[in-house]
């Protein structure tokens, strides 16, 4: 393999293994785009809260169905129960913002048929584009797996290797509720291995932009979940792409050396070998 045939990386790891800095750094070596699905959903996350939605988040369950209640029982919900409503046209991604809400403040995978939607149109733009794309989050269950092998062939595209970054539970949970990410840039920082200027402001953004914590990132309850729903779901998938034969690098999410320049040699110093 070339490195400028290099057009699709898989990024895997459990959530706050360190994935977003040894992303950053392949982006870098290959000139790549990352195209993130807790990004996307964040972004629609965002528009939701931005209704002012005046109900608990529950409200859009329909416990009796074990299901959400109908987008179009949901849109009067929020005609009725929203502080700034949303434009007509604007509605159905404020409801997929509320479902992905949902999902993410009870600490589960959001289901495959409403991530993959969103997935395929980002995935095939940036592809159409002729960008080069390092995936970020996606494919976390076999079906979204086969669901995206599907949209490889389609493509002519293929996966080029699967760069894996491996911690210990426990040190994530100590990681990860710590973390603080830029809502402007989105530079991840920590409470202690990298604090933000003063604690509270992005270092690389002009002024002062304060970090955040991000709600999947607040309890360790949510965290526990999401790590035994990495083991359930991630876990078989990681299996299959193994069995496919995809270059599969396994790299450390925590360096005694946090440095970016030590970063950067752990990541290239595990890719390069695959290149001739």
């Amino acid at each position: 393999m070339q490195k400028d045939q290099v057009k699709v990386v898989l990024v895997t790891g459990k959530s706050g293994a360190g994935k977003q800095p040894r992303i950053d750094a392949i982006c870098d070596f290959f000139g790549a785009q990352q195209l993130s699905t807790g990004n996307i959903f964040r972004e629609l996350i965002g528009k939701f809260n931005a209704s002012g939605f005046q109900l608990p988040i529950a409200a859009l369950w329909n416990s009796a169905a074990n299901a959400f209640h109908t987008d179009a029982e949901l849109t009067a919900l929020l005609t009725a129960n929203c502080k700034t409503p949303a434009a007509p046209a604007d509605v159905p991604q404020v409801i997929l913002g509320g479902k992905a809400k949902y999902y993410v403040e009870n600490g589960l995978f959001c289901p495959d048929e409403l991530t993959n939607a969103l997935f395929a149109s980002a995935f095939v733009a940036l592809l159409h584009a002729g960008k080069k794309i390092v995936l970020d989050g996606f494919p976390r269950t076999v079906a979204q797996y086969h669901f995206l092998k599907q949209l490889l062939e389609q493509e002519h595209q293929r996966i080029d290797f699967d760069l894996h970054v491996e911690l210990d539970d426990d040190f994530i949970v100590r990681r990860a509720t710590g973390r603080r990410i830029c809502p402007k840039c989105q530079a991840v920082y920590h409470t202690i291995f990298v604090p933000a200027r003063d604690g509270r402001f992005c270092k690389t953004c002009p002024g002062d932009v304060e970090v955040k914590q991000r709600a999947d990132d607040s309890t360790e309850e949510k965290l526990r979940c999401r790590l035994h729903e990495f083991a359930e779901k991630v876990v078989p998938m990681l299996e299959e792409v193994k069995a496919d034969h995809v270059p599969f690098v396994v790299i450390p999410g925590h360096l005694e050396d946090p440095s970016k320049e030590s970063l950067r040699r752990s990541v290239l110093s595990a890719v390069e070998p695959l290149f001739h």
